[in-house]
């Protein structure tokens, strides 16, 4: 398996085409969770035009394998800068040999660089990393529980 390579990537139109075959895959590996939302990227391009989005890209070979998405909230005067996780997915055959771990330490190094002072991840009940996520010193905060109000078609 060859080494993987990790960047910050503008979240464009181009990247969201090149995105999509695995966030396909990523859908199908969550068809357990019923209540899966989709963010509107409308407001992530927004996000992108205020320098609020971090879009890290994994590749292998020149391929998108992983990607890890982050809204910086919060900042300003005597506000801490918080990273809220958006989206998280590694192919599962670059999931061996420590890859997750590298990946998601260096996505931390990155937002040490932007100032950040805490990130929240967020775990689904499908894809439960919060071992990964415990050896990198991260602590539980809270539980999350989510219900369907409407039914879409």
């Amino acid at each position: 398996m060859t080494e993987l390579t990790f960047a910050l990537e503008p979240y464009t139109h181009e990247l969201l085409d090149e995105l999509k075959p695995l966030a396909e895959e990523h859908a199908r590996e969550l068809v357990p969770v019923e209540y899966n939302v989709r963010f509107p990227h409308e407001g992530c391009f927004q996000l992108e035009e205020r320098n609020r989005i971090r879009c890290y890209i994994a590749r292998s070979e020149g391929m998108i394998v992983g990607y890890n998405g982050f809204a910086l909230l919060g900042g300003g005067e005597n506000g801490s800068l918080v990273a809220e996780q958006l989206v998280l997915f590694l192919k599962q055959d670059f999931r061996k040999f420590f890859n997750a771990l590298k990946f998601l330490k260096w996505c931390d190094d990155q937002l040490v660089k932007d100032g950040v002072q805490f990130v929240n991840q967020h775990v689904t009940e499908a894809v439960d990393y919060s071992p990964l996520l415990r050896r990198l010193n991260y602590v539980k905060a809270e539980t999350v529980y989510r219900r369907r109000l409407w039914v879409t078609q």
